[in-house]
């Protein structure tokens, strides 16, 4: 299952979706990035994603409301959570190992958070910087996807 990135070019926020159109809670973002690969269906050892939307602020968390605490809070804090199923992410260190055909790699999701001008808070999950200006670098997010592009390899900085 492809994901796609997005970002939208007047205040930098980035969401994600499973087609190559941006989901209507991120309306008018422009495709920033190559798809990243995770399961269409849930396989052992992988947990089912979902963004949750509030204004600029888009976060990948566990779907399960059941099982998921971020999940529950976000949507008591007004998030949008459901709306964009991003399938199924291996857990860390549980994914295909390097070179399993079809994928070259399996990379860990780091999470960056920032706080805007407006106050608001916002999240941006990645696979290949070293470092995103104006973000802080939170604890990696517990998920690894396939992908045919590389890794980074190490932890960002800050991480």
């Amino acid at each position: 299952m492809a994901i796609w990135g997005f970002i939208d070019s007047s205040t930098g926020a980035h969401c994600w979706n499973d087609s190559s159109s941006a989901p209507s809670t991120c309306s008018g973002y422009a495709n920033e990035q190559e798809a990243r690969i995770a399961r269409a269906t849930s396989v052992a050892s992988t947990w089912h994603a979902v963004q949750c939307s509030l204004s600029t602020d888009h976060i990948i968390v566990e779907y399960d409301t059941s099982s998921s605490s971020d999940n529950s809070a976000l949507v008591e804090a007004g998030y949008d959570c459901g709306t964009v199923d991003l399938g199924y992410i291996y857990d860390l260190g549980s994914g295909p190992a390097a070179g399993t055909a079809p994928y070259a790699d399996t990379c860990e999701l780091w999470r960056f958070s920032a706080t805007t001008s407006s106050g608001t808070g916002e999240h941006l999950f990645t696979r290949y910087e070293s470092s995103v200006s104006g973000y802080t670098c939170e604890p990696p997010a517990r998920g690894e996807v396939l992908t045919d592009f590389s890794c980074f390899s190490g932890s960002p900085s800050g991480c």
